[in-house]
């Protein structure tokens, strides 16, 4: 009778579902003043065109607003406003946003993070599958020595943080009230292809 330590791991591809949309509205100007009056008025001027899409302006989140010191080459001064907001992938809605961008003729940087709504969920059954991959891995090795697994010795999980898995049910979802999609080829898109995974240490009683 003895003991074998082997590492399960289980991961699964999943296209995702949430987008987190960080837009920033630059301008640069030989004032501070004048700089930072046109980042919001830039700033104004997107919401307001994405309140006549029907879109939930509750949802979103203002950050707060950047004046750097004058450049040195050119005493010119560049001024910055954020705006956060989350929503179900929506490739229609994507498009609403290089549109509005485009005819206001928008100085923006936009940044998107990709998410899965229940990863919580599915990290649960990664979990399950890591722990038969280890007892695979297990069986195999003590297979070659004429014995056979028994039961979990013990477990080591030292990568597992409950608030790593985000609940995300208030996501909402629909940022464009009663607004049909332009386009029904970008509505046919998947969301980005992420990789989920989970590894755990188990240590087997084989005999």
């Amino acid at each position: 009778m003895g003991t074998i330590r082997i590492m399960g791991y289980a991961e699964r591809k999943v296209n995702a579902d949430i987008v987190d949309y960080y837009i920033n509205f630059f301008s640069c100007e030989r004032k501070a003043s004048e700089a930072l009056k046109n980042s919001n008025e830039q700033c104004e001027l997107f919401l307001k065109e994405l309140k006549k899409c029907g879109f939930d302006m509750s949802q979103i989140h203002l950050s707060e607003d950047r004046v750097d010191e004058p450049r040195y080459d050119d005493n010119r001064v560049d001024a910055e406003r954020e705006i956060h907001f989350r929503s179900t992938f929506d490739p229609a809605f994507n498009n609403v946003i290089s549109e509005i961008i485009h005819k206001n003729d928008l100085g923006v940087n936009i940044n998107t993070d990709y998410s899965y709504s229940k990863k919580r969920e599915l990290h649960e059954e990664l979990l399950k599958e890591a722990v038969q991959n280890s007892k695979a891995k297990a069986e195999l090795i003590a297979e070659t020595t004429g014995q056979k697994v028994k039961y979990i010795d013990s477990v080591s999980d030292d990568r597992f943080d409950d608030s790593y898995y985000e609940e995300t049910s208030h996501y909402f979802a629909a940022p464009m009230k009663g607004k049909e999609p332009s386009n029904d080829v970008f509505n046919e898109l998947a969301g980005k292809e992420l990789t989920e995974s989970e590894s755990i240490y188990v240590t087997w009683n084989i005999d």
